[in-house]
Protein backbone atom coordinates (compact mmCIF):
# COMPACT_ATOMS: atom_id res chain seq x y z
CA UNK A 1 0.00 0.00 0.00
CA UNK A 2 3.10 2.21 0.01
CA UNK A 3 3.20 4.88 -2.63
CA UNK A 4 -0.45 5.91 -2.47
CA UNK A 5 -1.32 9.42 -1.42
CA UNK A 6 -4.56 11.26 -1.24
CA UNK A 7 -4.51 14.34 -3.41
CA UNK A 8 -7.68 15.62 -1.78
CA UNK A 9 -9.84 15.11 1.29
CA UNK A 10 -12.10 12.06 1.14
CA UNK A 11 -14.65 11.59 3.90
CA UNK A 12 -15.19 7.98 4.96
CA UNK A 13 -18.61 7.42 6.47
CA UNK A 14 -21.41 4.94 7.00
CA UNK A 15 -24.31 4.90 4.52
CA UNK A 16 -27.69 6.54 5.08
CA UNK A 17 -31.06 5.74 3.51
CA UNK A 18 -30.81 8.82 1.30
CA UNK A 19 -27.69 7.26 -0.26
CA UNK A 20 -29.63 4.38 -1.85
CA UNK A 21 -30.46 6.15 -5.14
CA UNK A 22 -26.99 7.72 -5.60
CA UNK A 23 -25.42 4.35 -4.78
CA UNK A 24 -27.49 2.64 -7.47
CA UNK A 25 -26.15 5.10 -10.06
CA UNK A 26 -22.64 4.65 -8.63
CA UNK A 27 -22.88 0.84 -8.88
CA UNK A 28 -24.05 1.01 -12.51
CA UNK A 29 -21.14 3.26 -13.48
CA UNK A 30 -18.43 1.33 -11.63
CA UNK A 31 -19.62 -2.17 -12.58
CA UNK A 32 -19.76 -1.20 -16.26
CA UNK A 33 -16.28 0.31 -16.08
CA UNK A 34 -14.89 -2.74 -14.26
CA UNK A 35 -16.24 -5.11 -16.88
CA UNK A 36 -15.00 -2.93 -19.76
CA UNK A 37 -11.42 -2.68 -18.48
CA UNK A 38 -11.36 -6.43 -17.85
CA UNK A 39 -12.60 -7.21 -21.38
CA UNK A 40 -16.01 -8.43 -20.16
CA UNK A 41 -18.33 -5.65 -21.39
CA UNK A 42 -20.61 -8.13 -23.14
CA UNK A 43 -21.74 -9.72 -19.84
CA UNK A 44 -24.95 -7.70 -19.68
CA UNK A 45 -26.85 -10.20 -17.49
CA UNK A 46 -23.94 -10.29 -15.05
CA UNK A 47 -23.98 -6.47 -14.86
CA UNK A 48 -27.64 -6.56 -13.88
CA UNK A 49 -27.14 -9.34 -11.31
CA UNK A 50 -24.12 -7.58 -9.79
CA UNK A 51 -26.02 -4.29 -9.49
CA UNK A 52 -29.01 -6.00 -7.87
CA UNK A 53 -26.70 -7.83 -5.45
CA UNK A 54 -24.97 -4.60 -4.39
CA UNK A 55 -28.29 -2.79 -3.92
CA UNK A 56 -29.60 -5.70 -1.84
CA UNK A 57 -26.50 -5.64 0.36
CA UNK A 58 -26.64 -1.89 0.99
CA UNK A 59 -30.28 -2.27 2.05
CA UNK A 60 -29.27 -5.14 4.39
CA UNK A 61 -26.74 -2.85 6.02
CA UNK A 62 -29.22 -0.01 6.46
CA UNK A 63 -32.01 -2.29 7.72
CA UNK A 64 -29.79 -3.95 10.34
CA UNK A 65 -27.58 -1.04 11.34
CA UNK A 66 -24.55 -2.83 9.93
CA UNK A 67 -25.12 -6.17 11.63
CA UNK A 68 -25.76 -8.28 8.50
CA UNK A 69 -23.61 -6.18 6.13
CA UNK A 70 -21.30 -3.33 7.00
CA UNK A 71 -20.58 -0.67 4.38
CA UNK A 72 -18.26 2.29 4.34
CA UNK A 73 -18.55 5.00 1.71
CA UNK A 74 -15.91 7.36 0.39
CA UNK A 75 -17.31 10.81 -0.31
CA UNK A 76 -15.63 13.69 -2.10
CA UNK A 77 -17.28 17.09 -2.46
CA UNK A 78 -20.67 15.62 -1.54
CA UNK A 79 -20.45 12.78 -4.10
CA UNK A 80 -20.06 9.08 -3.34
CA UNK A 81 -16.85 8.02 -5.06
CA UNK A 82 -16.09 4.67 -3.38
CA UNK A 83 -17.51 1.78 -1.39
CA UNK A 84 -16.26 -1.17 0.63
CA UNK A 85 -18.16 -3.67 2.75
CA UNK A 86 -17.91 -6.88 4.67
CA UNK A 87 -20.38 -9.58 5.56
CA UNK A 88 -20.84 -13.34 5.50
CA UNK A 89 -18.85 -15.21 2.85
CA UNK A 90 -20.61 -15.81 -0.45
CA UNK A 91 -21.87 -19.22 -1.52
CA UNK A 92 -19.16 -19.22 -4.19
CA UNK A 93 -16.44 -18.86 -1.56
CA UNK A 94 -17.94 -21.55 0.62
CA UNK A 95 -18.38 -24.01 -2.26
CA UNK A 96 -14.91 -23.41 -3.70
CA UNK A 97 -13.19 -23.90 -0.34
CA UNK A 98 -15.23 -26.88 0.90
CA UNK A 99 -16.81 -24.66 3.59
CA UNK A 100 -13.38 -23.75 5.05
CA UNK A 101 -14.34 -20.07 5.08
CA UNK A 102 -17.61 -20.60 6.94
CA UNK A 103 -17.75 -17.92 9.63
CA UNK A 104 -14.91 -15.88 8.09
CA UNK A 105 -16.25 -12.48 7.00
CA UNK A 106 -15.77 -11.56 3.35
CA UNK A 107 -14.59 -8.15 2.18
CA UNK A 108 -16.51 -7.13 -0.91
CA UNK A 109 -17.85 -4.28 -3.00
CA UNK A 110 -14.51 -2.49 -3.19
CA UNK A 111 -15.39 0.04 -5.88
CA UNK A 112 -13.86 3.40 -6.75
CA UNK A 113 -15.18 5.75 -9.45
CA UNK A 114 -12.93 5.54 -12.51
CA UNK A 115 -11.83 9.19 -12.32
CA UNK A 116 -10.77 8.74 -8.66
CA UNK A 117 -8.78 5.52 -9.07
CA UNK A 118 -5.04 5.33 -8.38
CA UNK A 119 -5.22 8.17 -5.86
CA UNK A 120 -5.25 6.17 -2.62
CA UNK A 121 -9.03 6.10 -2.12
CA UNK A 122 -9.28 2.28 -2.01
CA UNK A 123 -6.28 2.15 0.34
CA UNK A 124 -7.97 4.64 2.65
CA UNK A 125 -11.18 2.58 2.69
CA UNK A 126 -9.27 -0.67 3.27
CA UNK A 127 -7.34 0.77 6.20
CA UNK A 128 -10.50 2.20 7.71
CA UNK A 129 -12.36 -1.08 7.26
CA UNK A 130 -9.52 -3.04 8.86
CA UNK A 131 -9.68 -0.67 11.85
CA UNK A 132 -13.42 -1.43 12.11
CA UNK A 133 -12.73 -5.17 11.86
CA UNK A 134 -10.09 -4.94 14.56
CA UNK A 135 -12.44 -3.02 16.86
CA UNK A 136 -15.12 -5.66 16.23
CA UNK A 137 -12.55 -8.29 17.31
CA UNK A 138 -12.63 -10.03 13.93
CA UNK A 139 -9.31 -11.79 13.46
CA UNK A 140 -9.54 -13.04 9.86
CA UNK A 141 -11.30 -12.05 6.66
CA UNK A 142 -11.42 -13.38 3.14
CA UNK A 143 -11.84 -11.81 -0.27
CA UNK A 144 -11.86 -13.03 -3.83
CA UNK A 145 -11.62 -11.85 -7.39
CA UNK A 146 -11.99 -13.13 -10.91
CA UNK A 147 -10.97 -9.80 -12.45
CA UNK A 148 -7.33 -9.88 -13.63
CA UNK A 149 -6.66 -6.22 -12.80
CA UNK A 150 -8.08 -6.54 -9.28
CA UNK A 151 -6.11 -9.76 -8.79
CA UNK A 152 -2.88 -7.85 -9.41
CA UNK A 153 -3.80 -5.21 -6.84
CA UNK A 154 -4.91 -7.73 -4.20
CA UNK A 155 -1.77 -9.81 -4.71
CA UNK A 156 0.33 -6.68 -4.23
CA UNK A 157 -1.51 -5.80 -1.01
CA UNK A 158 -2.27 -9.22 0.51
CA UNK A 159 0.39 -11.46 -1.02
CA UNK A 160 -0.18 -14.70 -2.84
CA UNK A 161 -3.76 -16.01 -2.72
CA UNK A 162 -4.70 -18.80 -0.36
CA UNK A 163 -6.72 -20.56 -3.05
CA UNK A 164 -6.25 -20.53 -6.82
CA UNK A 165 -9.12 -21.93 -8.87
CA UNK A 166 -7.44 -22.54 -12.22
CA UNK A 167 -9.48 -21.92 -15.37
CA UNK A 168 -12.57 -21.25 -13.24
CA UNK A 169 -14.15 -18.71 -15.60
CA UNK A 170 -12.49 -19.79 -18.84
CA UNK A 171 -9.12 -21.14 -19.97
CA UNK A 172 -6.67 -18.83 -18.22
CA UNK A 173 -9.53 -17.14 -16.32
CA UNK A 174 -8.56 -18.07 -12.77
CA UNK A 175 -10.44 -17.15 -9.62
CA UNK A 176 -8.30 -16.16 -6.62
CA UNK A 177 -9.26 -16.23 -2.95
CA UNK A 178 -7.33 -14.72 -0.05
CA UNK A 179 -7.61 -15.43 3.67
CA UNK A 180 -6.05 -12.56 5.58
CA UNK A 181 -5.24 -11.96 9.24
CA UNK A 182 -6.58 -8.61 10.44
CA UNK A 183 -3.83 -8.06 13.06
CA UNK A 184 -1.09 -8.86 10.53
CA UNK A 185 -2.48 -6.31 8.08
CA UNK A 186 -2.78 -3.66 10.78
CA UNK A 187 0.88 -4.22 11.75
CA UNK A 188 2.04 -4.13 8.13
CA UNK A 189 0.31 -0.80 7.55
CA UNK A 190 1.99 0.75 10.58
CA UNK A 191 5.43 0.21 9.04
Amino acid sequence: MEGFSLEYQVIVRRPRWEDVAPLDAFFIKVIQHTLIINGLADLVDFQIEEREDKNKKIRQDLATGGKDRFFLLGEYQGQIIATIEYGPPSELLLQCTNQELLGVPEIGTVFVCPNHQRRGVASLLLRTLFQELSQAQIDQVCLDSGYPLAQEIWTHIFGEPTYVLKDFWSPGGHHLIWRVGVAEMMKAWKH
